[in-house]
């Protein structure tokens, strides 16, 4: 059996789902593409009702991860959030990808980030954020 690969609807579409692109065009945009830190996850949140699922997965992740602090910020999109989890260990690409989905971060930006792994993009992980709340 082969390994998995990066979608083939993507790789023709890479241009788009790259986080060189997604730099450019935040940058276009007035808006800036905040990385993680190496014991980051960045979960976007993109309801009310994903941030409550996000708050209550939170109270477990720190039964397991106890020392893990959360911040919640605006995004860019009114309703939406952002949440930033710094732990105390250093993920890999995979890990933090997992932990965020686990943690109900939108699906879809985690399919896209996996993606982005499977092409050796160097910034799998990635929010767009408003620049004055960077």
């Amino acid at each position: 059996m082969k390994p998995l690969q990066i979608s083939a609807s993507l790789q023709n579409h890479s241009k788009y789902t790259g986080s060189e692109y997604a730099i450019t065009e935040a940058g276009l945009n007035g808006l800036m593409v905040r990385l993680p830190a190496e014991n980051e996850l960045l979960l976007d949140l993109d309801s009310l009702e994903e941030v409550e699922v996000f708050r209550k997965r939170f109270r477990d992740f720190l039964n397991l991860y106890p020392g893990t602090i959360m911040r919640l910020l605006p995004s860019k999109t009114k309703g939406h959030m952002h949440a930033i989890v710094e732990m105390q260990a250093a993920l890999t690409a995979e890990q933090r990808i997992i932990l965020q989905l686990c943690l109900g971060s939108h699906y879809m930006r985690e399919f896209l980030s996996y993606q982005r792994v499977l092409a050796n993009d160097p910034n799998p992980t990635l929010l767009i954020r408003p620049k004055e709340t960077a």
